[in-house]
Order: structure tokens, then sequence, then C-alpha cells
């Protein structure tokens, strides 16, 4: 099989399980996919790398990450969610060269405003902006990381005006080494987010990183366990339409997910991605993601589309540009 096949293939299984998808679209509520992208190079992998992704997407994953970074790093990405939300941006900083102590910064906003009278019942993500702030410092053979993250969210009262909520969160997060190829992460994002948890909610990670073909390709195996949002997920039928109302969806309050993935490397310029999460709880989600890089020793340009739900025919896209300056 040649390099252009693989390529081929990887976006081709993007279209797979569309009648399934027809079928069940309409008794899924989905989470907004804007909750779980990070970046444009994460979301080439399901957002998943908790031991491994090297981009600022590491503020939210898991901030000992940014360790890997020993450059000045500046991204940017746009994005083309699941149908009938907003377009979004997002800007993102890291400086692994003034100290021993590695620092990065995001920031996600929209340009348009949000829509109201959807209560419950929209794909939109409700969020005005999202603010991140992350460090990492080194150990012996151990990282670990800091993230604070300020959110400001749109209330939706299904009336013609909203409130707007804020609050302010913390992550921390731990990289390890078993071997020189093979390391370790733990994280937890969004850890006092009692205020905001419908905007932030808690998300527990761990998985490992094998660096495999020198450094041509990397294998990825990740668990994530995530507060369910009970305004927005579960089936049709078993959504409270009226804020005073208890919801009960059939499910644990809990999401918990696995995933594989990987990436390879062709001709020292090409990257590709492709990742597989599967449920490993009661609502069976499904999903699946893959993005191709052009990259460099000074840059990295990347376009990556991802399923968040393949019993959805919806496709989040995006297409982003990160810098990289050795000061």
């Amino acid at each position: 099989m040649s390099i252009k096949d693989v390529v081929l293939l990887a976006m081709m299984l993007l279209s797979l399980s569309t009648e399934a998808a027809v079928a069940n679209e309409s008794r899924l509520i989905r989470l907004p996919s804007e909750y779980e992208a990070t970046d444009e190079r994460a979301l080439g992998l399901n957002n998943m790398g908790t031991a491994g992704i090297d981009s600022y997407a590491a503020i939210r994953i898991n901030p000992a990450l940014l360790i890997l970074n020993r450059s000045y790093n500046f991204g940017a990405a746009y994005h083309w969610p699941i149908a009938d939300a907003r377009q979004y941006y997002q800007l993102g900083l890291v400086d692994g060269t003034t100290s021993k102590l590695v620092a990065g910064a995001s920031y996600t906003g929209f340009a348009d405003n949000y829509k109201t009278g959807n209560l419950y019942l929209a794909t939109d993500s409700p969020i005005v902006k999202r603010a991140s702030l992350g460090v990492a410092y080194p150990l012996r053979s151990l990282a670990i990381g800091l993230s604070a993250h300020y959110i400001e969210a749109n209330q939706d009262t299904g009336l013609t005006t909203t409130v707007v909520e804020k609050g302010l969160t913390l992550g921390f997060g731990v990289l390890g080494y078993i071997t020189n190829r093979l390391r370790f992460g733990l994280s937890v994002e969004n850890v006092n987010n009692e205020n905001v948890k419908t905007y932030a909610p808690r998300v527990f990670r761990g998985g490992l990183n094998w660096l495999a073909l020198g450094d041509q390709a990397e294998v990825f195996l990740d668990w994530r366990q995530r507060q369910r949002v009970s305004a927005v997920e579960g089936e049709l039928p078993t959504i409270a339409l009226t804020q005073g109302m208890e919801q009960s969806h059939g499910f644990q309050d809990q999401e918990s997910m696995g995933f594989v993935g990987g990436r390879l490397k062709f001709y020292d310029v090409l990257q590709l991605s492709l990742s597989y999460g599967h449920a490993i709880d009661e609502s069976e989600r499904r999903s699946l993601a893959s993005g191709l890089s052009i990259v460099n020793q000074g840059f990295a340009f990347t376009y990556s589309v991802a399923r968040p739900y393949l019993e959805s025919t919806d496709i989040h896209s995006s297409l982003g540009l990160t810098l990289v300056l050795k000061i």
C-alpha cells in the first residue's frame, strides 16, 4: 500500500457508518464539539495524547506535557464544528526557552454571537471565551504541570437575552518516563468546577505514548473520564425542556472512553494522524479522527477532521498553523 493510499484510507474512515448515523441522529443529543477540541493537531487524534501531545493543546490535556517544548511556539487555528454551531478560532503560545520552567497560554473566541432560545437542543457551544494558562517544571524522571482556565459562557434562559456566567478552574498533570521511548501521563482538568460545570466539565485522563521507528512514528493509548453535561447529553425523549425539571438520561453521570491512535511521518515533511475512540460505559459512543500536517523545523500546517460521534453524520474540521522559533 502506497503513502497516498494510507492517507486516502484515513480520510475515508470518517465516512463510515453513515447509514447507521442517519438512523440514530434524530435521537441523539450531543455535547458541543468545542468542549473537547483543544487545537487543530490534537483534533486529528480525537483530542487525546495525555502522554505525548506536543502543542499548546497540552495546557488542557496535560499541562506537564509543555515540558516537551524547548522552543518558542505560536499557533493559530480556525474551527468548523458540528452542524448548527458557530465557527470559532484558537490562539496558543508556548515559551520553552526563557527558563527551566515552560509556560503556555491559549485562547478560544467566537466571531458570532450566541443564538438564544435553543434551550437544551442546540449543538452550538454557549461559550463566549476560554482563556488558559499552563506551566510545567521538570524533575528527575518526571514533569509536573499546573493550569488555570477562565471561562465566560452564555446561560441560555430560552428567552431573547442571555446571562453571562464566569468562572475559574484549575488543572494538574504529571508526565513520567518508563523507558526512553515509553512515557505515561496523568491529568485532571477543571478540578474545582462546581460553579461552571455546565461549561467546563471535570475531566480525568491517563495515557501511554510510545515512540517507534526512531522518531518517525508514535502510538497513543488513552483513557478519559468526563462529567456529563446533563443539559445537553442523552437521548431526546429524556432531556428536560425546562430548567426546573430533573433530568434522567439513563446514563451514569460520567462518560468513560478509551482511545487508540498514532502519528506517522513520511519523507520528513508529512505527518498523518489517526485515532479511534470507544465508550467503556453504557453509552456506546464511538469517535474517529484524522489529520494531515506539513511539518519541518520551523512550522507545522495542519488540517484535521473528526467525527466526534459516529452515531451522527456531523463532522468537525479545523485548519491551523504553528510557528516554531528557536530563540
